[in-house]
């Protein structure tokens, strides 16, 4: 009798030791997949950033693992560019971006005072897929973008880099009239 209460008490145990096996493999299975999900996706930040001491560009970058598809981005306000294009249409090109691949857009020279001429204070609302179908499942972002910047990023001026500046503008109103 004690031997078959033994027998039923081991294959009680050992269905429940099953059943525990299971359910904490499927919990593990669903973590690895958040886990796996999480780290491929795409992520774009927006940021301005000095290519030289005077030229400006507004940098979308995806610093994610993933590819980001079906981007699009919105400002709050609408204004021209150095580049000659508004704000609304500089980004119409962009289609998607890989991992650490960027976009660039011409915000401007600044000037001696550390100012962008004709550069306004201004939101840009960037929203992105994960896949190249548009499901309808899209991530945001939003980027308050600041005339103050400009004002506390220090950019040491000497008169050699003023006059190269100078030159370099003189060549590209002389390539725009051509």
């Amino acid at each position: 009798m004690i031997l078959e209460i033994l027998k039923i008490a081991s294959i009680v145990v050992g269905i429940s030791v099953g059943i525990i096996n299971v359910i904490v493999a499927y919990k593990l299975l669903t973590e690895t997949k958040k886990l796996r999900e999480v780290s491929t996706k795409p992520e774009l930040v927006f940021s301005l950033v000095a290519v030289e001491h005077y030229i400006v560009v507004g940098r979308l970058k995806n610093i994610g693992n993933g590819i980001a598809y079906n981007i699009e981005v919105k400002s709050d306000i609408d204004f021209q560019i150095f580049s000659g294009y508004s704000l609304s249409t500089a980004f119409r090109e962009l289609k998607y971006l890989a991992p650490n691949q960027y976009f660039d857009i011409s915000y401007g020279h600044i000037n001696i005072k550390n100012e962008i001429i004709n550069f306004k204070n201004h939101t840009l609302e960037i929203s992105w897929t994960d896949t190249k179908e548009d499901l309808g499942i899209r991530n945001t972002a939003k980027f308050f973008l600041s005339k103050k910047y400009f004002k506390n990023a220090p950019r040491p001026f000497d008169f050699t880099q003023v006059t190269e500046a100078i030159e370099r503008l003189r060549e590209e109103i002389a390539k725009k009239k051509c």
